[in-house]
């Protein structure tokens, strides 16, 4: 009997963990400290992108966050991309929220 787990759909997020987050998991901790190459946890990586997101709208005004064209987001040690990627889902939320659904044309919100 198949487990619940192995039934869910391929999301965009499972995609990109088994695209790139193997390279993290896998490619040994010397490999990693010679080349400054580190792992953020994907929990980490979403409070921070939250926390700055809220920096923009409360310090800032830019009430659409992330979203706003006004905002432009640099990853000069993209690693992964885990940083983009999150930035991109909460950018796509909020037009979502504010445009309404098939604003964005896809459906890779997961």
């Amino acid at each position: 009997m198949s487990s619940p787990r192995s039934r869910r759909p391929v999301t965009c997020r499972r995609r990109w963990t088994r695209c790139c987050g193997w390279w993290a998991q896998s490619s040994g901790t010397e490999l990693r400290v010679r080349t400054g190459s580190y792992y953020t946890p994907h929990g980490v990586v979403e409070a921070m992108v939250r926390l700055t997101e809220a920096i923009l709208q409360r310090s800032f005004g830019i009430e659409s966050g992330f979203a706003s064209p006004e905002v432009v987001v640099v990853d000069p040690a993209m690693g992964t991309g885990t940083f983009l990627l999150s930035i991109l889902r909460r950018a796509a939320a909020t037009i979502t929220e504010e445009e309404g659904p098939g604003a964005l044309g896809l459906d890779c919100g997961n």
